[in-house]
């Protein structure tokens, strides 16, 4: 395998890239232990590299898993340490104010995707980034049973899909136009979002 050969011929940067797309492939197809494997192998060769790109990956796979894992305080603490060296944070924002939402911390989470918002603002919409914060979002919204972000949430990912974006960046812009339309009533765009989604059966929706 690649993380195979990187060690052999001790190829830090492969490996923590092989272990950074292993980690995403994994969980997305429900593999969360194996993907937490993944990920905790990553961060020290990561950490060896010194270099703050793939350190902030490695440590985004680590909040990842922890997050869906149900492993709060490790999440919180991954997070933490992605947000003070990243220099794209909006991955971090993300999972964090989704988090800081499930856990009830409704204040928290509305704090961290103002501040998402704030660096999403000036992204293009065929960017992974802005078509990820589109379901957070609608989440945020689903949980409170609120509207205060469902406006947003649909007009980025209309962009997104009007962008003709790469699949998996349409699949999360679809996910979230599939839940506004279910929250507004709104069959007929419901349907059209599930006959797309319905190809993807089975993943972990990005985002």
């Amino acid at each position: 395998s690649a993380i195979e050969l990187a060690r052999l011929i001790d190829d830090p940067h492969s490996e923590v890239s092989a272990r950074f797309f292993a980690v995403g492939a994994l969980y997305s197809q429900g593999y969360l232990e194996e993907a937490g494997r993944h990920a905790t192998e990553a961060l020290p060769v990561a950490e060896r590299l010194r270099d703050r790109i793939w350190l902030s990956g490695a440590l985004w796979r680590n909040d990842i898993v922890s997050h869906l894992a149900g492993d709060w305080r490790t999440a919180r603490e991954f997070s933490d340490r992605g947000l003070d060296i990243s220099g794209q944070p909006s991955v971090f924002l993300c999972t964090r104010a989704l988090l800081e939402y499930e856990t009830g911390e409704f204040g928290q989470g509305e704090a961290y995707l103002n501040r998402l918002l704030d660096v999403i603002r000036p992204v293009s919409p065929g960017n992974n980034d802005y078509s990820f914060h589109t379901m957070v979002l609608v989440l945020a919204d689903r949980i409170t049973g609120d509207d205060k972000w469902t406006g947003v949430a649909a007009e980025a990912a209309n962009k997104v899909i009007q962008a003709a974006s790469p699949p998996m960046r349409e699949l999360s812009a679809r996910a979230a136009l599939g839940l506004v339309a279910v929250s507004r009533g709104e069959a007929d765009s419901a349907e059209e979002h599930y006959r797309f989604l319905h190809q993807y059966r089975g993943m972990v929706v990005p985002g």
